[in-house]
C-alpha cells in the first residue's frame, strides 16, 4: 500500500500519476458513514482506494498492488448470512 495522504506532493504529481498507472474498467463505489472509491488502474493488479468522509472532503488516498483491495471483500459473517438465505431461496423454490 503506497499511502498518498501521508506523502508530500503536489497536484501535478497527482495528474501525473494518474497519467502514468491510467484507468481500468473496474470502478467500486463503498457507501456507509463515508465513500470508499476503489478504481483499477490500466496496469493488472494496481488499485487506487480513496475514503471520503460525510463532507465527501478526500481523507485517505492510496494505491493497492493486489488481487483485490481488502476493502471491496464482503466480511465472512456477510457471506454466511448470504450462503444461508439462497439455500433458504432455493429450498422455497423447489
Amino acid at each position: 500500500v503506497v499511502n498518498l495522504t501521508l506523502l508530500p506532493h503536489t497536484e501535478e504529481d497527482l495528474l501525473w500519476l494518474d497519467r502514468m498507472l491510467g484507468e481500468g474498467a473496474v470502478t467500486i463505489l463503498s457507501r456507509g458513514y463515508g465513500n470508499c472509491r476503489i478504481t483499477a488502474t490500466a496496469l493488472p493488479q494496481v488499485w487506487r482506494v480513496q475514503f471520503f468522509n460525510s463532507m465527501d472532503s478526500l481523507i485517505l488516498d492510496t494505491f493497492e498492488v493486489t488481487t483485490m483491495p481488502q476493502v471491496a471483500l464482503a466480511a465472512p459473517e456477510d457471506l454466511a448470512d448470504s450462503a444461508a438465505r439462497i439455500r433458504e431461496v432455493l429450498e422455497a423454490i423447489r
